[in-house]
This record gives structure tokens, sequence and C-alpha cells, in this order.
């Protein structure tokens, strides 16, 4: 017995109200800057921005803090809104399903009515999330983090499920003729699953934390983890049954 299943899931053109809404709002965006303390060098257009945002030395905020957050809210607008013009499409599930099974029964000789089966099962891995919310410490400030520029929402985090292998061990034989027992067969398996006790942890479908790398919390940047087992594999296990057919 063998059979084979497999899928692929794209997602495209998944923001087209983010495009029209940001470039709409260009001038609320900057308003909202300004009245902030914020202003705009408009000789800079990084990520297509109409201009870099900075704090504005010769206004003087109620709250400090306020006036960073507008200016870094600003700016984000726009790195974002890079991400979303030259979004890609985004592989998803892409997953692998293979079942496969075999068994012989010797028909002569000695052993005649033993029967041997072995087979497997592969899942193959599956999308879990992505990596855009990774950050790296700031080599301005490394007490500080900034966003990691070498992954984004196109940088999948995987999981896979456990291989497991299943093996079989049975003997059948006719019993005696006799006026009660004539033409019943006795049979005896032995199931043995997971035979290599692959105990591997399956995690959630859709589950990313941010969290320390290496486990470093000393470290103020953060790197996307798979996050809360959903599951356990399920140990090697025997199962032995005997049956009569009447």
């Amino acid at each position: 017995m063998f059979n084979l299943g497999t899928a692929k899931v794209l997602t495209s053109n998944r923001y087209p109200l983010s495009k029209i809404l940001i470039p709409e709002n260009t001038a609320a965006y900057r308003q909202v800057l300004e009245d902030a303390g914020g202003r705009l060098d408009i000789s800079q257009h990084p990520n297509g921005a109409p201009g870099l945002a900075s704090v504005n030395p010769t206004s003087t905020a109620a709250l400090a803090s306020e006036q960073a957050n507008a200016v870094i809210d600003f700016n984000n607008i726009w790195a974002n809104y890079a991400l979303v013009v030259g979004d890609q499409p985004t592989l998803g599930q892409e997953r692998t399903a293979i079942n496969a099974f075999s068994d012989y029964t010797v028909q002569s000789g000695r052993l005649k009515g033993l029967r041997l089966g072995f087979g497997g099962q592969y899942a193959g891995r599956y999308f879990v999330g992505t990596r855009s919310g990774d950050s790296i410490v700031n080599p301005s400030n490394p007490s500080t983090a900034i966003d990691d520029p070498t992954v984004d929402q196109t940088s999948r985090i995987y999981a896979r499920r456990p291989v497991i292998l299943t093996a079989t061990l049975g003997y059948s034989l006719r019993l005696k003729a006799s006026p009660r027992r004539e033409g019943k067969e006795l049979s005896f398996r032995l199931l043995v699953k997971n035979i290599m006790n692959n105990q591997m942890i399956i995690y959630d479908d859709a589950n990313i934390v941010a969290r320390p790398p290496n486990g470093d919390y000393s470290k103020p940047n953060r790197v996307g983890v798979l996050a809360f087992a959903n599951l356990y594999t399920e140990p090697v296990s025997f199962v032995f049954t005997t049956t009569l057919k009447l």
C-alpha cells in the first residue's frame, strides 16, 4: 500500500487598501509629526517616504517621549509601506504526506503462516509563522534593539512532524481437524508502532513567540521561535492480539 498527498498555498496582494490609504494620507501624517515636535528632511527618501523624520530641536514638547515616538511612528509607517508595495506572493502551507506499508505471508515450508509487515508515515514540514518581528542589537546603542533588516514577512518558520515507523509480526495456523475445530483458524499478531521511539514535540500550527537568542535575557533583541507545544508524539507501543476465526 502506498499513497502520497501534497499541497502548496500561496498568498498574494495581501494589503490592497494599504497601498491606497497611506499615500492619500501623507499630508496628515506630516502634520501630526510636526505638531508633535518633529520635522521632515525632504532631501532624504528612505523606503520611498516623502522625507526622513527627526526631532525638531527648535520645538519643546510637553512630553519628550511623545516627540520621539512621533518620529519613530512616521518613519515606521513608510518602512511598512515599502513592504506592502513590494509584497510578493508568500508561500504558506507546503505539506507532503506519504503513507506506505507492505507485508508478506510465508506460503509454504516450516514457516508457513508467518506474516511480516513494515511501513511508515511521513507528514513533512508545515508553516507556523514568519520572522518579521525579529530584531538585532542596535550598533549605536547596545542597550536597545532595532529591526533585523535581513528577515521580513517572507522569512518563514516551519515545524516538522515526526516520521512514524510501524512493524507487524503475525502467525496463522489452522487447528487440527476435529468435529468441533474443523476449518477454524487461529491468528496471533504483534503490532509495534513508532519502533524508533521518536518523541518529537509537535508544535501548534500558528504560534510564534519572540524570545532572546540562545535564551540570553541580557540582550535586548528578540528572534521568532516556535512556541506552545500542541501535543507530544506517542512513544513506542506494543499491541498483541489473538483472533479465532469460527
